[in-house]
C-alpha cells in the first residue's frame, strides 16, 4: 500500500512538472530552484495582503460551505511575468477558477536569478478559501434571512 502510494505521488508530481516544463519562454530553460527565488513585489507580507484583498469567494460555492486549499503553480519567467498558471491541487472547479483568476492578476513579479542572471522559475502558491463565520458572504446571509421569514423564526 504504501509503494503505491509512494508511486502515485511520484507520478503526480513528474505530471505537472513536465506540463510546466514544456513551456514556451523567452528566458528558455525553466528552473526549480535558483540561487535567488522570484519575489513578489513587496515580500511574502505584500503577497498574502494581495491574496486577502483581491479573493473573491464564488458565491454558489460559499453557500455549500466549501473550503480548502488550492495550490496554483505557474513560471515567473525571466522579466517577472507570470506564464501558464496550473491548478496542481485542487478542491473545487470553482475555487479553481478563481485561484487561477487571482493569481493572472498578481503585478510582476521580481524574477528569479541564477549566476547573476534573471531566470525562468516553477513557483508554487497555495491560496486558502475559509469561510468567514462572522461576516459570511452576502448569498448565505440573504438564505438565512429566508429561512427565518418562512420559518416565522
Amino acid at each position: 500500500m504504501k509503494k503505491l502510494l509512494f508511486f502515485l505521488i511520484l507520478g503526480f508530481t513528474t505530471l505537472t512538472t513536465a506540463r510546466a516544463q514544456n513551456t514556451d519562454t523567452p528566458c528558455g530553460k525553466v528552473f526549480h530552484v535558483v540561487e535567488q527565488m522570484p519575489q513578489f513585489p513587496g515580500g511574502q507580507a505584500a503577497m498574502m495582503k494581495f491574496i486577502a484583498d483581491s479573493l473573491r469567494y464564488p458565491p454558489v460555492v460559499c453557500t455549500g460551505g466549501v473550503e480548502g486549499r488550492v495550490v496554483v503553480q505557474f513560471v515567473v519567467d525571466c522579466e517577472g511575468n507570470i506564464l501558464n498558471p496550473l491548478v496542481v491541487w485542487s478542491v473545487d472547479p470553482l475555487l479553481d477558477r478563481e485561484a487561477i483568476r487571482l493569481v493572472k492578476s498578481m503585478p510582476k513579479w521580481i524574477p528569479g536569478r541564477q549566476n547573476g542572471k534573471p531566470v525562468c522559475v516553477i513557483y508554487n502558491v497555495p491560496i486558502r478559501f475559509k469561510l468567514n463565520e462572522e461576516k459570511p458572504c452576502k448569498i448565505l446571509r440573504f438564505l438565512r434571512s429566508l429561512k427565518r421569514v418562512f420559518t416565522n423564526k
